[in-house]
């Protein structure tokens, strides 16, 4: 009895999405030191957001001392 191997689905599934991690480390001082600079920081996350090229992104921990971006 010969065995049949499966047929090849004319469809192929979408690959899966691909996330890119950005991770950084504060500098001491720097909720005083970003103030002249966190305006356009949030308004070029925003337009990411936007875009559909950034998926989530926050400050970590508390006291802070560090940041993560996830892009799409």
């Amino acid at each position: 009895m010969a065995s049949v191997a499966p047929r090849a689905s004319s469809v192929d599934p979408p690959p899966p999405p691909r996330y890119h991690l950005l991770q950084y480390s504060y500098v001491p001082d720097i909720l005083e030191k970003r103030g002249p600079h966190r305006a356009a920081h949030i308004e070029g996350a925003k337009q990411a957001l936007a875009a559909g090229k950034l998926y989530m992104a926050g400050a970590l921990a508390d006291p802070v001392d560090g940041a993560i971006f996830i892009f799409r």
